[in-house]
């Protein structure tokens, strides 16, 4: 049997109702799959599948407060998007986070995703010498970093943490978010190092695999991830509403009244 995926989904309390319905749609199509959920929190306030194990990131001591993007409209969850290589290393470390296996890769996925289908070919793609497996923004005009060939979108991303430890942009990363004030914390991140170091560091992946407004569509009958890509009135577009209708699918999970018992707000 081949071994299993390793997923992560990161978390700010406003989005926990969201996990659960990316979660299970995520097992439905890869049961065999390991579940890490980044939170703020040691758990949700709701029933998991038994795959999932949650890492409370909250005592994190990777930004402080002159960190300039600590502030943003964004929390300090997007920033630890930029940490996985530090953090899966088998070992204690400084960080504030507790001891974590060794893992040499993983497959994050934004919480506003459904899974459709099975994600093995993304597994199974060969990253040697890559650090980045994301799909190409090439339906929007943002460029933070100026006109370059490609900006990737990271709301479905295979990370080869092996080889950014190799080249060392781990520490690297955390340098970078801890001195320039920038909007989409991880995603620009990641982009500026490919923008530094060359761009055949990131395998460009199908849009069928992040389907969203910024990357492009495989169609309704071949979109295996489908991305809401933080647009609340998304699945209006009449072109992509069999969209609404997956999410509506996962609906049932997201258990919202659980969520205002323990006082989550969203």
């Amino acid at each position: 049997m081949n071994e299993p995926m390793q997923v992560i989904f990161t978390a700010s309390r406003n989005l926990y109702p969201y996990i659960t319905g990316a979660i299970h749609s995520l097992l439905h199509y890869n049961p065999n799959t390991k579940v890490w959920l980044f939170l703020e929190d040691d758990d949700v306030p709701y029933k998991l599948p038994e795959q999932c194990e949650a890492v409370n990131v909250s005592g994190q001591k990777f930004w402080g407060e002159d960190c300039p993007n600590i502030k943003t409209a964004y929390t300090y969850l997007s920033l630890m998007r930029a940490t996985y290589a530090l953090l899966f290393t088998g070992k204690e470390n400084k960080y504030g986070i507790r001891k974590l296996p060794k893992l040499d890769k993983i497959l994050q996925l934004d919480v506003d995703v459904v899974v459709r289908g099975d994600l093995r070919p993304l597994w199974d793609v060969d990253m040697t010498d890559k650090w980045f497996f994301m799909a190409d923004e090439v339906l929007t005009d943002y460029r933070p970093l100026g006109p370059e060939p490609h900006y990737f979108n990271c709301g479905v991303c295979v990370f080869n943490l092996d080889q950014m430890r190799k080249d060392g942009i781990d520490k690297e990363e955390i340098e970078w978010l801890n001195t320039v004030k920038i909007r989409c914390i991880d995603q620009d991140c990641h982009n500026a190092m490919l923008k530094k170091y060359g761009y055949d560091k990131c395998l460009i992946m199908a849009a069928r695999y992040n389907s969203c407004f910024a990357t492009g569509s495989g169609g309704p009958n071949r979109d295996v991830v489908v991305h809401a890509c933080g647009e609340k009135y998304w699945y209006r577009d009449f072109d992509r509403v069999y969209r609404g209708a997956e999410f509506e699918k996962w609906a049932n999970y997201y258990e919202e009244d659980a969520c205002r018992k323990a006082g989550i707000k969203f």
